[in-house]
C-alpha cells in the first residue's frame, strides 16, 4: 500500500523532506559538539550555508556539469563541497568579522 502512494508524492516535497531529515539531525549534532553551541546568528547562517552547499550535489548533481573537471571533482560531493565553504565563512564570521574587533575591544579593556 505505501509503495503504491510514495510515487505520488511531487518531487518538491520528497525534496524538502529529505533536507528537513538531513539537516536537522546535522544541525543537533553540530549543536551538542560545539562548546560555544549555535546560539549566535552567523554561527547559524554559517552551519545552514555550509549544509545548503553541501546538498546541492545530492538535490541536482548536474549543476556544475559546466564547469571544469577540477571544479566538478571538488563540488561533486557534499563534505567535499559544504566543507571549504564552512572554513571560509568561520574565517570571515569570526575571525576577520565583527566577532575578531568585538574580541580585541574586549581585550584591551
Amino acid at each position: 500500500m505505501l509503495g503504491a502512494v510514495v510515487p505520488l508524492v511531487p518531487m518538491p516535497v520528497l525534496g524538502g523532506a529529505g533536507i528537513v531529515l538531513f539537516g536537522s539531525p546535522s544541525r543537533s549534532a553540530a549543536s551538542a559538539r560545539s562548546p560555544r553551541g549555535l546560539d549566535d546568528s552567523s554561527t547559524i547562517i554559517l552551519v545552514a550555508v555550509a549544509l545548503g552547499v553541501g546538498i546541492i550535489p545530492l538535490a541536482a548533481p548536474t549543476a556544475h556539469a559546466g564547469l571544469p573537471a577540477w571544479a566538478q571533482t571538488v563540488l561533486g560531493s557534499g563534505s567535499s563541497a559544504g566543507a571549504p565553504v564552512a572554513v571560509v565563512l568561520n574565517l570571515f564570521s569570526h575571525h576577520l568579522g565583527t566577532h575578531s574587533r568585538t574580541a580585541v575591544a574586549l581585550k584591551s579593556s
